[in-house]
């Protein structure tokens, strides 16, 4: 109860301080403000706020915040409106605080709205008025001076729930208040806030037999409705329409009429507004409007008498153009000397003569001036008792020279009097007349009547003839003679017609050309040599074919590549079946190996440089096979197994192709070629004999040489004394004997 009481003490207070500002509100009336609307609504219904500017002057921009109390109002939604729109932004991030910033390039004068702000009563708010504050941060001119501006607040009523029907209320907006005949009128209804309005139908009534209706558009307000509009009737306008959401307070309809009446009258445009629902489907109440409107009269101004040129607004160049000089009726005209210009580069002026009647007139005489071709037609006027007659003065006729716009300009010379002497008003008035080239058909046919080319040319200028060919007969070729007439100057639709001369071939003989093994030849022909018409025909001989030869097949050795059996032509020399190089054999390189095999290699060497290498094979064999080294003396190398390497000559050549050789290979100490060395105590005393026979008798065994090549005995002679090195310091002694020992007897 204290804290209902306390909230109705601060919304009294809120409520004097809104009076006090209503009050000194009226000290502003003569300096700009913006003021922040006031609005009421119940819990749970939404009403519009707008800010709106009074007194403004070149206003361009503006910042600025309004405050509200948002433990009563919820803001929906805000806008910067009007002018301000396009480049106004707003800020709503801070609770119970809306920041705006408006601005318009042209500025804004008078009163406007630039803000509306949407707030909906919250359920639980306590009735009472809230205060609507404002701070103006900064305003500025269109000159950008800075632009002292107030701000008046608003407050915002809540009221207890509504429970008997609500009544909307609607306003009017016009642009006008006073017409005339053809001029038109804006009639706008809106609404502040909406009070949850959901449908309903909108209606305008006119006076039709005063206006007509221009248009009729719903507005921002009904953007989010299904809505139908009715302009069917003369006099009534209707628009119905329907949401599921709340329709925003703003504009709703506008209607747009045109005065048809030239009359002086007090009218009305009157709105209304029925079949009214809300959100909740509650039936509402609406209060329209009504708008005064007065139509006056169009004030006729007399018009002064004139002397008027007449004619055509538009001609031809090749036509001829009749202008006639006018006078108005009620002149009084007495005397008066005229002076008609015109444009010499467009026109030349062909005769000038009294208009037919004038003539005859009793008491009037005009006269006429010669010189008409330096731009100017000169008249006098002369008639004592003053012609108040409306009548055709003199008639003029022109030859256009070119397209233009050309205009005849009346002037008087010397004051135009009435019959008292006087100087009377008389107006001048040209006239003027657009005058085109008009364009002519023009046709160009072959001799035999065919189409070749159809134009559209302007008048007196060049048709542009199509090319014509006829086509060359057994004796002549033909050239183009002409068109049978002149296309250079075009007044007149026309047809040309091409004309030939027959010209006698010029006979150039075509040379015979004779056929080769691939391509056809020629016989002899003729042609013409201008025309290039084909007088005696060249036929073709078929070519001669190949005449062919056998390219014998070259064998390849070891060292040269072959090739295989090919065909060529022996007339052209073109090859027919091409020879294919066969790869060069290559050597082979084999033979045995006695003795050690295990992890025994075969190297083949030139000059120290390895040409191949390969494994011995378990059974002591070996193979190297396409060997694509040149013919010579190359070195074999057998080693491996910890053994004394076995090294021979091996000849290469194209004639042999091969070589198969013996070889041995035993380890060091081995002397009696038995295959065993130091690491066998028993073979090795064998080994020891071997070698003391060696040393005391010079006597290599038997096994080393007794091949019936004496090559080959110098071989394994020379690989024995390797053998019996044991000491390995180039030299075969006693030392070799004791190193052997020793290794027999440490096994």
């Amino acid at each position: 109860m204290k804290l209902k009481r306390a909230s109705q003490r601060i919304a009294a207070l809120l409520c004097a301080a809104a009076l006090l500002v209503n009050l000194v509100s009226t000290a502003w009336a003569a300096s700009a403000f913006l003021r922040v609307g006031s609005a009421s609504a119940a819990p749970g219904e939404t009403r519009s706020v707008y800010v709106s500017g009074s007194n403004l002057e070149a206003l361009a921009g503006v910042e600025g915040i309004v405050s509200y109390d948002n433990t009563a109002l919820e803001l929906t939604g805000a806008a910067m409106v009007g002018a301000f729109s396009a480049l106004g932004t707003v800020n709503t991030e801070t609770a119970g605080q809306v920041s705006f910033n408006g601005a318009c390039l042209d500025g804004i004068s008078g009163s406007q709205s630039i803000l509306r702000l949407d707030f909906r009563v919250r359920p639980d708010a306590a009735a009472g008025e809230y205060l609507l504050g404002i701070l103006i941060e900064n305003a500025y001119n269109t000159g950008l001076g800075t632009v002292s501006l107030s701000g008046a607040p608003g407050v915002f009523t809540v009221t207890e729930p509504q429970t008997t029907t609500k009544t909307l209320y609607f306003y009017s907006g016009s642009s006008v208040s006073t017409l005339h005949k053809g001029e038109q009128v804006s009639i706008t209804a809106r609404t502040y806030g909406s009070q949850g309005l959901a449908a309903g139908k909108l209606e305008f009534r006119y006076d039709a037999a005063l206006f007509t209706c221009v248009a009729a558009e719903p507005l921002s307000a009904l953007s989010g409705a299904v809505k139908s509009l009715d302009t069917s009737r003369a006099g009534y306008v209707s628009a119905a329409f329907a949401s599921k959401e709340e329709i925003p307070g703003g504009e709703l309809l506008r209607l747009t009429l045109e005065a048809v009446a030239d009359v002086d009258a007090d009218t009305s445009v009157t709105f209304a507004a029925s079949e009214l629902y809300d959100t909740a489907l509650a039936a509402m109440n609406g209060v329209g409007f009504t708008r005064a409107l007065t139509l006056r009269r169009a004030e006729v101004t007399p018009e002064t008498p004139a002397l008027r040129v007449t004619m055509p607004a538009a001609a031809r160049t090749n036509e001829t153009i009749t202008a006639v000089a006018v006078l108005d009726s009620g002149s009084g005209l007495a005397a008066a000397d005229f002076c008609i210009s015109y444009d010499t580069a467009l026109l030349t002026c062909t005769g000038v003569k009294v208009s037919a009647g004038m003539e005859s007139v009793d008491g009037v005489c005009i006269e006429t001036n010669p010189k008409i071709d330096g731009g100017q037609v000169k008249f006098t006027f002369i008639c004592a008792k003053g012609f108040a007659d409306g009548a055709e003065l003199v008639t003029m006729t022109f030859q256009p020279k070119k397209e233009g716009a050309v205009t005849l300009t009346p002037a008087i010379t010397t004051s135009a009097v009435g019959a008292d002497r006087r100087p009377i008003a008389l107006d001048m008035c040209a006239a003027s007349c657009e005058v085109k080239d008009p364009f002519f058909e023009v046709t160009f046919r072959d001799e035999d009547g065919t189409v070749l080319s159809r134009q559209s040319v302007r008048y007196r200028t060049a048709a542009t003839p199509p090319d014509a060919v006829k086509a060359p007969d057994e004796a002549h070729h033909y050239e183009l003679a002409g068109w049978g007439g002149d296309y250079s100057s075009i007044t007149a639709d026309a047809e040309f017609t091409a004309r030939y001369t027959a010209i006698p071939h010029t006979e150039a003989v075509d040379k015979a050309v004779e056929p080769t093994c691939t391509k056809t030849g020629l016989t002899e022909g003729k042609h013409c040599s201008v025309c290039s018409a084909v007088l005696v025909e060249q036929k073709v001989v078929p070519a001669k074919g190949h005449t062919e030869v056998i390219d014998k097949a070259v064998e390849p050795t070891c060292t040269e590549t072959g090739l295989t059996e090919g065909k060529h032509c022996s007339v052209c020399s073109a090859v027919l079946v091409e020879q294919k190089v066969v790869s060069a054999l290559g050597f082979t390189v084999s033979g045995s190996v006695d003795g050690v095999t295990d992890n025994a290699m075969v190297t083949l060497l030139k000059d120290g440089v390895v040409a191949a290498r390969g494994d011995v094979r378990a059974d002591g064999g070996f193979l190297l096979s396409g060997l694509r080294i040149g013919a010579g003396t190359y070195t074999l190398r057998v080693d491996g197994g910890g053994c004394v390497a076995w090294e021979m000559p091996v000849a290469l050549s194209d004639d042999s192709g091969s070589a198969n050789v013996a070889c041995l290979l035993l380890r060091i100490g081995d002397v009696n070629g038995d295959g065993t060395g130091a690491e066998d105590a028993l073979q090795c005393t064998l080994d020891l004999q071997t070698l003391y026979d060696y040393l005391a008798l010079r006597q290599v065994p038997g096994s080393f040489c007794d091949s019936a090549d004496a090559a080959r005995n110098e071989l394994l002679v020379r690989y024995f004394l390797r053998l019996a090195d044991v000491n390995e310091d180039g030299q075969v002694d006693i030392l070799d004997y004791q190193r052997l020992y020793l290794l027999a007897r440490n096994g």
